[in-house]
């Protein structure tokens, strides 16, 4: 094993820090560096041993003066580099370079490349568990034939959705990497705790409904009134009011009896919702399926990088920036996004119900926006 001059230096220091034992300095070592690469080996006694009497005997830490050298990547070299990335993806450049003992990083990055790796970004989607894809394919396939067989059925959708916005704390996956030689999307979950708002929106052919804020959890009653005082008189206003479906997902408060009691009644055979052995909806929208609705897969991706491009001081001004960002968003911005939904389902069957969003590229349209 051929080590950085970092890493000697490093066990040179511990060893002097723990009553100069090698043995103390091999538990720190693999305590700091196995979780990082778990094949990567622990320095032997003998190695310790001799890097400090190298030390001493030159009086300094084991770093040498750069000099330029042409670095030749051997193929054990390569093949080390493929063993490290396949124990630990995770890993930075940095310590790929230290524990393989090439000259650089930014020579180390050049070989990832040339071999094939990419540092693909973090990246968070909704779980899909067994029970979800039969609902996520039946959604597909029945979608499919109701745009197949009415050419203006894409035109009639409205989606909607509430999302939550805070002042502080974002997940920021711009420092978050993983080596591969293809994208495998890696996912995390991150909560967030600051001052919040729930925020409604919806979007259709015409355009967007809202933004209306709810600083209150939201229920079934308080999700009602929503409908009745706010939501539906606008769409009422839209050129193609007699035909529109209106689709939510199954989030509680959409799932209320007052709530599947009123869509029956002001929008009958013409809603989408949780499914309901007693009484389905219209359609069903299949559970944990955020990556086939435009308000998950653009909306709101597109208004939060918008509203956090700056940071808020106040729920106040939070809510004014969301305001002025989806004021901005134009018809033909909507219609794009509605576009992508039959792609998505298409889609959807060709990877067997399971999630788009990580095997799916972005479409010109999405990457637009």
């Amino acid at each position: 094993m051929v080590w950085g001059a970092d890493v000697k230096s490093e066990c040179v220091e511990w060893y002097f820090k723990l009553g100069e034992s090698p043995e103390s300095v091999r538990r720190k070592y693999m305590a700091v560096y196995h979780p990082r690469s778990p094949r990567t080996p622990c320095p032997s006694a003998d190695s310790i041993k001799r890097w400090v009497i190298e030390f001493r005997s030159r009086r300094h830490c084991l770093r040498k003066e750069k000099v330029k050298t042409n670095f030749v990547a051997t193929p054990e070299v390569v093949a080390r580099i493929g063993d490290a990335i396949a124990d630990n993806p995770r890993i930075s450049v940095r310590e790929l370079s230290r524990f393989e003992g090439i000259p650089s990083k930014s020579t180390c990055s050049r070989k990832l490349r040339e071999d094939g790796y990419h540092p693909y970004k973090l990246q968070k989607v909704q779980e899909i568990l067994p029970r979800h894809i039969v609902q996520r394919l039946s959604h597909s396939n029945v979608m499919l034939e109701q745009l197949q067989n009415n050419e203006a059925f894409l035109e009639e959708l409205v989606f909607s959705d509430e999302s939550t916005f805070h002042i502080h704390g974002r997940l920021n996956c711009q420092n978050s990497r993983w080596w591969a030689k293809e994208n495998l999307h890696w996912c995390v979950s991150e909560p967030l705790h600051s001052p919040k708002t729930n925020v409604w929106a919806a979007i259709g052919w015409n355009g967007v409904v809202g933004p209306f804020f709810i600083d209150e959890n939201i229920n079934g009653a308080r999700y009602l009134e929503l409908l009745e005082q706010d939501v539906l008189p606008q769409l009422l206003q839209w050129p193609n009011s007699a035909t529109l479906v209106y689709m939510h997902d199954g989030a509680p408060p959409h799932h209320s009896l007052v709530v599947r009691e009123f869509l029956n009644t002001h929008l009958p055979g013409r809603w989408m919702g949780r499914d309901s052995r007693g009484a389905p909806p219209p359609f069903v929208w299949p559970a944990n399926s955020p990556d086939l609705t435009p308000m998950d897969f653009f909306l709101w991706g597109y208004v939060k990088a918008k509203v956090y491009s700056v940071q808020v001081a106040s729920l106040r001004e939070l809510k004014q920036k969301v305001r002025d960002v989806v004021a901005e968003i134009s018809v033909e911005m909507c219609r794009a996004a509605l576009r992508n939904y039959p792609k998505r389902l298409r889609r959807c069957l060709d990877v067997g119900g399971q999630s788009v969003e990580r095997s799916y590229p972005a479409t010109n349209d999405e990457q637009s926006h």
